[in-house]
């Protein structure tokens, strides 16, 4: 059975049955990851009957909630959050794996004219005829919003975004705001625009105007469920984990 916690996610296929678990694993993921990892996680609960308890948010907060005392069992976040977790001695030394890398694209109403975004210019022009841009929070911490402030600073149109920019608390937060009409364009990993109805991806930012993000996860150095942590991790890396991965809209790492 999986319970839901904040939001639900991930492991899968490619591992040997494990003895269920009275604690849930608790596995803490960002939102470029979220998607992708709720449906490996979904098979793996099937097979082993794992509990799981999952947490979505940025790298910032899931960061500031270990900090306070939570108790992950497996983390996901940007590979710089997670080395950094490492130094404190907060993730198990050699559990760190990379696991995929996010790329932004852009985001309308599925019934809405797909804009020109081919170059740096149709980009421009696109965002700057926009009466309302939606992206999220860089407050929040996490790595779209720093990809994002960094595209908007390449095309030179940072001071007029601002004037009419929308925030979401997460990516997909901010996608629901071109759903539901509160904003025409969305700046997003592709991977946080897909799962969202009512929204259709429009293609992705230039390789020239964005770097992709990487993404990694490892095991909690005070979690409760060290074992299937890395059960988990091998089935998100694993062949049929990585095409789960690649669908959701990333780029696997292995």
């Amino acid at each position: 059975m999986v319970k839901w916690g904040w939001a639900l996610l991930a492991t899968a296929a490619g591992c040997a049955p494990l003895a269920a678990n009275a604690a849930p694993l608790k596995v803490y993921v960002s939102g470029a990851m979220a998607h992708a990892i709720q449906q490996i996680a979904e098979d793996f609960a099937r097979q082993h009957g794992d509990t799981l308890d999952f947490v979505v948010g940025t790298t910032g907060t899931i960061t500031d909630r270990i900090h306070k005392g939570e108790k992950p069992d497996l983390v996901e976040m940007t590979s710089a959050g997670l080395s950094a977790l490492e130094k404190e001695n907060l993730i198990v030394p050699g559990t760190h794996v990379e696991l995929s890398r996010a790329v932004l694209g852009i985001a309308v109403k599925s019934d809405a004219p797909a804009p020109d975004i081919s170059n740096r210019d149709a980009l421009k022009r696109a965002l700057s005829s926009a009466r309302t841009i939606a992206f999220i929070d860089p407050k929040t911490g996490g790595q779209a919003a720093a990809g994002i402030v960094h595209v908007l600073d390449r095309l030179g149109i940072t001071a007029d975004a601002a004037k009419k920019t929308v925030y979401g608390a997460t990516g997909a937060a901010a996608v629901e705001k071109v759903a539901s009409g509160q904003a025409d364009i969305a700046v997003a990993f592709a991977s946080e625009v897909l799962p969202i109805k009512g929204v259709k991806l429009v293609g992705l930012i230039q390789p020239n105007l964005q770097d992709p993000a990487p993404f990694a996860g490892g095991v909690g150095a005070n979690g409760s469920n060290p074992q299937d942590a890395k059960a988990l991790l091998q089935a998100i890396i694993s062949p049929e984990g990585a095409k789960i991965v690649r669908a959701a809209g990333l780029e696997p790492s292995h």
